[in-house]
């Protein structure tokens, strides 16, 4: 041995001994070699949560027992002898705690303690791992278990509609999120991740989302003809759904689906309808899984309707611009105003058959079926047949326009007041047929012509009847302007007729012969020209007979509208006549030449009225009188105006555009109306006056040329002319020179 040993030897005995003292059983002696003596090699053993293995070493000088080992920490072997080893192996720990076991190592009376740990299991877990939201969203709350730190995240794709409303910091157990309503007509799936701070652990909470429920048509509100049909309604849906028609709609069918079909569209066959009014149904598209539903509104209109109307309704608010533009025949009860007037009129292009005799509408308004078209009053364009309300007094003027289809009407009791100048529907509307309710005291019919109500009076043949020969009957005592318009050839007058005039035919083109009875004792007829019995006054030339006629010898008057409108080139008047009647050649536009004889006195009111083509006449010196507009709208371009005439009629030359000079005689003593008989005839150039007298009235000729018309008048009046009312604004009068 070495001195540097021996030298160290005391103190490794020292040092061994107080070793040996620290291990021994507290009661035994230090010095005692037979005393129990236990070492450990280590007081305790540590284990992460996954388990594992370690080795304890034993140092004894006796037996020893090592106890307490359970299922999850376990030792190889649970006795030895003297100096060895235990092998203790823990499992891995599956729970959130941290757990201990103390194992006892014995040997005699010494015992010493070995103490296992095993560190807890990291946990981070969610309680529920998905959730189900319904298509509008919501808060969900969402619980975690948790030893760990932990990071909550969204993903950026679904960051739109998962978003967090509390986290209460990395050490929260409950988080809230809000999900957003789900707009697309499919589901959607979105994630949130919870992750520990190292990223070792993570746990994913799922949300599912529900889609949004589609179950809709593309029109849900569709008109069907009256006719019926076939309407094509395609569905847009996720669902799963019924069709359901309404037991009382049988007049819907589904109609079988066909190859070309998609599956979401369908056929529904509708019947045709021909009752009155419209009629309506719901058919129903139904989900089988929840109330998600849409309805397809079915109306079909009608070609008739009845309606009632209150007083705070109108026709327009009742029925629908598809209900209205269909309607062909339509009654109408209640109240009427000027509003429902209006929709038949311009809502109703098809309206043919109207019924008002329920409603309590007191007259026909002004335009109540026609509208003004520029100048023109335009009829209904469909409009045939129409009952009257039963209290109805009159129809107002240009009720129906003066052009239309209106073919019947019917006039109620009350009906009273019929004339020129507040109506004259019964003259301009085309009727085929008037008829008079029955105890109507002042009118009736017979067969569709208007009559008095004793029927002496025979007030109107409807111009659009299609016949082309008419027998007045016998009873018949006057004709008004009865035949105005009419398509008629022939017309017989019987026995009984006294009273009618030219007029009562004017403006019947088709019209080639009139025949009188022969025992009728005030008019007779020459080859269908119509004379008063003595043949002395002509009272019409039906206007189709021809153009060429002469007026027979013997005939003293032309009467009221005796060639109205006829074709005349020229025209003779025979000698012996003395009076030319009111519109007795008005409206001959054909005529260039008439010879008015010697003899003849009066020229009556409009008595050549728009003969635009009548240039030049010269007017007899027998003349006395010139009625109102006797050559208005004429094609005369000199007027000379013999002495004897002491009056012009009103407008005697008015808007006769080719007038140039006029010369008038020195027995006048008035120009007539307050116009002036000139007025409007822009080429006029110059009048000569020969009245020594200025003529009282007025000789406006034309706004743009009254100061270049020359106005000569004798020389010693030249100063009363210019101081004269009527002729003082006139700036050229001066002395006649020859």
């Amino acid at each position: 041995m070495s001195v540097s040993l021996l030298h160290k030897l005391p103190g490794i005995l020292l040092l061994g001994i107080l070793l040996v003292g620290c291990t021994e059983d507290p009661g035994a002696k230090p010095d005692d070699p037979s005393a129990p003596q236990l070492t450990l090699s280590v007081p305790e053993l540590n284990y992460a949560d996954d388990g594992g293995i370690r080795t304890v070493v034993i140092r004894s000088n006796t037996g020893w027992t090592v106890s307490g080992a359970n299922d999850w920490c376990t030792t190889d072997k649970a006795e030895g002898s003297y100096d060895g080893e235990v092998t203790v192996t823990t499992q891995a720990n599956t729970d959130y705690d941290d757990r201990s076991v103390n194992l006892t190592v014995k040997a005699g009376s010494v015992t010493k303690i070995l103490t296992v740990n095993q560190r807890k299991k990291d946990a981070l877990t969610l309680t529920q791992a998905r959730y189900e939201i319904r298509q509008e969203g919501g808060a969900i709350a969402v619980e975690v278990k948790h030893n760990v730190d932990f990071t909550v995240e969204i993903p950026q794709e679904f960051a739109g509609w998962i978003t967090p409303i509390t986290t209460k910091g990395l050490s929260a157990a409950s988080l809230q999120f809000e999900i957003a309503a789900n707009p697309a007509y499919d589901a959607r799936e979105g994630k949130i991740i919870i992750r520990n701070s190292n990223g070792t652990l993570a746990d994913t909470l799922y949300v599912v989302q529900a889609q949004l429920d589609k179950l809709g048509i593309t029109e849900s509100q569709r008109t069907v003809a009256p006719e019926g049909g076939t309407v094509a309604v395609a569905v847009n849906t996720n669902l799963d759904y019924d069709i359901i028609i309404p037991e009382e709609a049988a007049w819907i069918t589904l109609a079988p689906q066909t190859k070309g079909l998609r599956s979401e569209e369908y056929q529904f066959i509708v019947a045709a309808h021909t009752d009155y009014n419209s009629r309506s149904a719901e058919v129903i598209f139904k989900d089988r899984n929840s109330p998600a539903a849409d309805t397809l509104h079915l109306l079909q209109t009608s070609y008739k309707a009845d309606i009632t109307l209150g007083e705070s309704e109108s026709l327009g608010s009742r029925l629908s611009d598809e209900e209205l533009k269909v309607i062909k025949t339509l009654i109408l009860r209640g109240h009427l105003s000027d509003a429902d007037f209006s929709a038949m009129r311009d809502r109703m292009p098809l309206l043919t058959d109207l019924d008002l005799y329920a409603t309590d509408c007191p007259w026909i308004p002004h335009e109540a079926f026609c509208k003004r078209n520029g100048g023109l009053y335009v009829g209904h364009p469909s409009l045939t047949r129409i009952i009257l309300p039963h209290g109805a007094t009159h129809i107002e003027s240009l009720a129906f326009g003066y052009s239309g289809t209106l073919q019947s009407i019917r006039l109620p009791k009350t009906f009273a007041l019929m004339d020129d100048n507040t109506s004259d529907w019964y003259k301009r509307s085309g009727l085929q047929s008037i008829t008079v309710e029955a105890g109507n005291p002042n009118y009736s019919d017979i067969d569709g012509v208007l009559y008095s109500a004793n029927r002496e009076r025979l007030i109107c043949y409807p111009m659009g009847r299609t016949a082309s020969s008419y027998a007045v009957p016998e009873g018949t005592v006057a004709l008004n302007a009865s035949f105005s318009s009419s398509a008629l050839t022939s017309i017989h007058i019987p026995a009984s007729v006294t009273s009618m005039s030219g007029g009562t035919f004017g403006g019947c083109p088709n019209l080639a012969t009139i025949s009188i009875d022969a025992s009728n004792t005030m008019y007779c007829d020459v080859n269908g020209v119509v004379f008063s019995k003595d043949k002395r006054t002509i009272i019409r030339y039906p206007r189709a007979k021809g153009t060429a006629y002469s007026i027979p010898n013997g005939v003293t008057t032309i009467g009221e509208s005796a060639f109205a409108g006829s074709r005349f080139v020229t025209m003779d008047i025979p000698q012996g006549v003395t009076t030319i009647g009111e519109s007795a050649f008005a409206s001959c536009s054909q005529l260039t030449a008439v010879n008015i004889p010697q003899g003849v006195t009066a020229i009556e009111a409009s008595a050549f009225y728009g003969c635009r083509q009548l240039t030049s006449v010269t007017l007899p010196n027998s003349i006395t009188k010139l009625g109102n507009s006797a050559f208005m709208r004429c094609g005369l371009t000199h007027l000379t105006i013999p002495e004897g005439v002491t009056e012009l009629g009103a407008n005697l030359c008015q808007e006769s555009a080719q007038l140039k000079s006029v010369i008038l005689p020195g027995t006048l003593v008035s120009l007539g109306g307050s116009f002036g008989p000139f007025a409007v005839c822009p080429q006029l150039e110059s009048i000569t006056c020969y009245a020594v007298n200025p003529p009282t009235g007025s000789l406006r000729v034309a706004t743009t040329t009254d100061s270049d018309v020359q106005v000569y008048v004798p020389a010693a009046s030249v100063e009363a002319y210019k101081a004269a009312p009527g002729w003082n604004n006139r700036t050229n009068i001066q002395a006649i020179t020859n």
